[in-house]
């Protein structure tokens, strides 16, 4: 039988079914076992999960060495795998602090006749210990401790001297040189080494694991609908947001179907037209691979690729602008790299170019040219800003990413974004589009409030994943700064707007100012003199000046923080 196990204390049941939930939608697991203190489960279970009590087992006296409480004795427990399962020849051991990503069936499919059991070395204690393996996920070999009474010792040693790491330290002791190290994409922790497949995250040593959205995930999907034994057909969605450039369209979509290439069962291309009118007849006949879509109004390139997100399910996905094409083995490239390597979230790596010319490499913090992981982003639930849609509407969707990786990495996760140094996609760029010029109303009323809001979506993503609001502090700065440029900008050359962009400012303040000022009143003081160096710096080379925005400014300048009497806080 292929068989799992969990232990823990009542506080940490709910850990337990989230953990075994991501274990039953990635294995073909038939049998989880939960190891608990009490008669009483109070969270419904599917079928393949049977709890048993174990508070009477006597195999670890409270008076040993290495007994501090009962989730330790749920711990030393593991040595006592061969009597609490008879009946099993070998069984998974898993801490309630991991998820399963993708699938581990071949796990109980490892030839273990000459091993006691398999798992994943510790990086810093193999390095001055010799082989040292962590307990987090392991694989124990049931028939063969038996024969060989290796359990009879585990337990003597355990009750007989104490262990730094507990039962850990006990394992290794006394099993090395007969285990089976596995890849870290089984264990990947802090302690491990980098991993190529992150099959199962173990968040070792953090233990605030509600910061973590794939615990909420898990909590929150229904046992009815966990799919078992889910399979990882690794596939990527190509999303082509396009509006009435058919031209641009057949170059962007013929960089895709291109001759020789044989992967076409690896790749879905996704074209979402922003309700454009046009008849896209010949493209659909001509390109038969595509999924076209034709939203029933313009909504603007943000939410078109939404809406590709939305009606897609390939494992990664990435967008291309019309006109923008792959680079002739551009998506060999990018398909081998999220075959070999599924732990990577993101992948960057652009030309960008006009009609005539590449203009320069370069990556900036937009979606172009880069591919993401599905998982990650539903996890986190990262978004287009249907509010913010047509103007700089990537900057909310990838500086959300950013942040959030930027966070994982300093908990201690590896790297979480890869670039890829040799051109993969070409991004053009139209000077004359109605997003890259200053075109009178679509500027004041769409452009420059984009900027703004999309900023703010990116900051609420972030706040929502319960980063830290000190890592925002940057994200504050520049969207405080885009405000006040914008604000004078549009105060200057089209007052009749002033009103609506006034408010928007307000907002912002009446929702993050006091929280903002608290944390970090000096660099706030220091956002704010640089933002009126800004402003200053652009209104003395005109020749008109509004006399109320030259007030405002005098007033501003003696404020040792924030004017304050220019926004409702009277809450």
């Amino acid at each position: 039988m292929k068989a799992a196990v969990y232990s823990g204390t009542r506080n940490i049941y709910e850990n337990m079914l989230i953990s075994a939930k991501s274990l039953l939608e990635h294995s073909n697991v038939e049998k989880i076992y939960f190891l608990i203190e009490d008669d009483n489960f109070s969270y419904p279970l599917p079928k393949e999960i049977e709890c048993i009590n174990i508070s009477n087992q006597k195999y670890f006296p409270k008076t040993g060495p290495n007994y501090d409480n009962i989730l330790t004795y749920m711990v030393l427990l593991r040595a006592a795998y061969t009597k609490i399962f008879p009946q099993l020849d070998k069984i998974l051991s898993i801490d309630i602090d991991t998820i399963v990503n993708e699938n581990i069936s071949d796990l109980w499919e490892i030839d273990l006749s000459n091993y006691y059991l398999a798992a994943v070395e510790e990086r810093v204690l193999s390095e001055k210990e010799g082989s040292y393996f962590n307990m987090g996920v392991v694989m124990l070999n049931l028939q063969k401790m038996r024969e060989d009474k290796k359990d009879e010792e585990l337990i003597n040693a355990i009750n007989t001297y104490w262990y730094r790491y507990k039962e850990q330290d006990c394992f290794n002791e006394l099993l090395r040189g007969q285990v089976l190290i596995l890849p870290p994409d089984y264990n990947c922790c802090i302690q491990a080494n980098e991993p190529a497949h992150e099959k199962i995250t173990h968040f070792a040593g953090l233990y605030k694991l509600d910061k973590f959205p794939h615990f909420n995930y898990y909590k929150n999907l229904p046992i009815e609908k966990i799919q078992r034994n889910k399979q990882d057909n690794i596939t990527l969605d190509i999303i082509i947001p396009t509006y009435k450039n058919k031209k641009g369209l057949r170059k962007t979509l013929n960089s895709i179907f291109i001759k020789n290439f044989k992967n076409y069962n690896q790749i879905n291309v996704i074209v979402v037209d922003d309700h454009s009118e046009l008849d896209y007849t010949d493209i659909i006949n001509e390109y038969p691979l595509i999924q076209f879509h034709q939203l029933k109004e313009n909504q603007g390139p943000g939410m078109a690729r939404q809406f590709g997100i939305e009606h897609s399910n390939g494992t990664y996905f990435t967008f291309l602008d019309t006109e923008d094409y792959f680079y002739e083995n551009g998506i060999n490239v990018i398909l081998n790299q999220i075959q070999q390597n599924t732990y990577i979230k993101m992948y960057d790596w652009s030309y960008v170019y006009d009609d005539k010319n590449i203009l320069v490499d370069y990556k900036d913090d937009k979606t172009i040219g880069t591919v993401y992981k599905r998982s990650f982003i539903e996890m986190y639930n990262i978004h287009f800003n249907k509010e913010g849609s047509y103007a700089n509407e990537d900057y909310g969707f990838s500086r959300a990413c950013r942040i959030i990786l930027n966070q994982l990495e300093e908990y201690g996760f590896w790297p979480m974004i890869k670039l890829i140094k040799i051109p993969v996609f070409y991004e053009h760029i139209n000077k004359n589009s109605i997003t890259k010029k200053n075109n009178n109303d679509f500027f004041y009323t769409k452009l420059s409030k984009g900027i703004i809001i999309n900023g703010l979506h990116a900051i609420n993503i972030a706040r929502q994943n319960k980063v830290k609001i000190e890592n925002l502090i940057e994200e504050y700065n520049h969207i405080l700064a885009q405000e006040y440029f914008f604000f004078i900008t549009i105060a200057y050359e089209r007052p009749e707007l002033l009103e609506d962009e006034w408010n928007l400012i307000q907002n912002f303040y009446f929702n993050h100012y006091r929280q903002y000022m608290k944390i970090a009143p000096q660099t706030l003081s220091l956002c704010y003199h640089n933002c009126i160096i800004q402003m200053k710096g652009r209104l003395s080379n005109s020749t008109k000046i509004n006399a109320n925005i030259t007030k405002f400014l005098q007033e501003l300048e003696k404020e040792k923080i924030v004017p304050i009497k220019y926004y409702r806080l009277n809450d």
